[in-house]
């Protein structure tokens, strides 16, 4: 039991390291406070870990480097998920 609570651990710690490292914008970290994780609801994507919020992180990544606005990037997600993804 020791052996599994360690390795969960160590993932953890592993899956968290991967998503602190990378180097978030001013601007993507702004936004990804302000839109909520669909699968953790009551957190924001920056907080959450799940899948959805890593998808959403790449996604808003991409309109910013395709020169999209604040606004134009969260008139995008509510279209395509509704008004509850936005804070």
């Amino acid at each position: 039991m020791k052996k599994i609570i360690f390795y969960l651990l160590i993932l953890n710690l592993l899956s968290l390291n991967s998503v602190m490292s990378q180097n978030f914008s001013q601007l993507e970290i702004k936004i990804f406070k302000n839109i909520r994780c669909l699968v953790c609801q009551g957190q924001s994507i920056a907080d959450s870990n799940s899948d959805f919020a890593q998808t959403l992180k790449i996604v808003v990544k991409d309109l910013i480097k395709k020169g999209k606005t604040e606004d134009e990037i969260y008139e995008f997600l509510s279209d395509k998920y509704g008004d509850w993804i936005l804070y």
